[in-house]
């Protein structure tokens, strides 16, 4: 251990991380303070502190969601999902500071994990409680669709999007399936189901 770094002071609870591209700066939400911590890797030390919307999330009390911070590929922008805040922040990193606050669809929205495509186009937000994922421009922090998946207030539970940017995997625990989403068109194209196999 090279290092020890206080969160949030005694009240911090980190429950992601995400690093920027060139390694210089690590990001860290703090879920019981709805704050995000920036780290300078060269001194270990919290260099800003950036307030949020709310990230308390009754469903992952003890864990955190670890998969509530995305950076872009070139560093620029760090997107935050605010599941009791129902919505995702948009971060300047050369600024620190909020730069919009995008609204997603469906009522009272829970953004629980994001995911960006590796060519930097296009953000996808897990909303939990109405089952979707929404599909942000990165460019314009537009709203572009939002597919449904899963089942309403259970899904989906985890994401993932193939290194050629052609595809988003949508974990829906509840469904016992896989939605696999083209980003070309922003559509589920096809639902993978799991079998368990019997000995």
């Amino acid at each position: 251990v090279a290092a020890t770094i206080t969160i949030g002071a005694t009240t911090g609870k980190p429950s992601a991380l995400a690093v920027s591209p060139n390694s210089s700066q690590v990001y860290v939400a703090d879920q019981a303070n709805s704050t995000i911590s920036v780290i300078t890797t060269s001194s270990n030390t919290v260099t800003k502190t950036i307030t949020v919307g709310s990230m308390a999330d009754g469903n992952s009390s003890v864990g955190g969601n670890p998969n509530i911070l995305a950076v872009t590929p070139d560093g620029a922008k760090l997107y935050v999902a605010s599941f009791t805040g129902n919505g995702v922040e948009d971060i300047s990193t050369s600024a620190g500071t909020v730069t919009s606050t995008i609204a997603l669809h469906g009522v009272s929205p829970a953004p629980n994990a994001l995911a960006i495509t590796p060519n930097g186009s296009q953000l996808y937000a897990h909303d939990y409680k109405n089952a979707l994922v929404d599909v942000i421009t990165v460019s314009s922090d537009a709203l572009a669709a939002f597919p449904a998946v899963g089942s309403t207030k259970a899904d989906p539970t985890g994401m993932v999007v193939t290194p050629d940017s052609k595809q988003v995997f949508s974990s829906n625990s509840a469904n016992n399936s896989e939605s696999v989403i083209s980003t070309s068109t922003n559509t589920v194209t096809n639902t993978l189901t799991s079998t368990v196999v019997g000995t």
